[in-house]
Parts: structure tokens; sequence; C-alpha cells
């Protein structure tokens, strides 16, 4: 990446890159912007993990998002009660 004659580097992994110390900073010191999956504050630093690509179409507008989101929240809503009330069952036969 230092040999490139490009005027702009990006960095992107969306994946974690813990088991990849060589690439843990993101190659901060040598490109312009890098984008990936942890939370780091940082100049030049954008946190867009991988899962986003396959979460959202690519011409997702700001409806198509909030749509997707309420659909992930309804979900996560549901399974919530559920294991709420197998739990409550649970007990019960358990007592």
């Amino acid at each position: 990446m230092r040999q490139s004659p490009s005027k702009t580097k990006i960095f992107f992994s969306g994946e974690n890159l813990e088991r990849f110390p060589k690439y843990r900073d993101y190659c901060a010191d040598i490109v312009d912007v890098s984008a990936g999956f942890d939370e780091i504050d940082r100049p030049g630093y954008v946190r867009f993990p991988l899962w986003l690509m396959f979460l959202f179409q690519p011409d997702s507008d700001y409806a198509a998002i909030s749509a997707r989101m309420e659909e992930i929240n309804r979900n996560i809503k549901s399974v919530m009660q559920d294991k709420v009330q197998k739990g409550v069952t649970q007990k019960r036969v358990m007592v």
C-alpha cells in the first residue's frame, strides 16, 4: 500500500481484525480513509461491518432502511417475548 501511486488510499475490512495484528489499526498510518468492523474513534475511520452489506439493498433509501429496521425490531421483540413465555412455562412445570 505504501508504494501505491494512488492519491487516495482506502482500507476496508468488514470482519473483526483481532486475529490479524498487522492490520488491527486498519492501516491508519498508511491510508486516508479506513472502514471496518470495530468501533474506533479516530479521524478517517468509519464503522462499516460486513453484515451491513447483506442487511440492506444497495439502493435502499431512508424509508426502506427504516422499514427494515422496524421489521428487525419486531422480530427481536417477538423472540424475546417467546423466551420469556417459555421461561415462565418451564418454571411452572418445574415447580
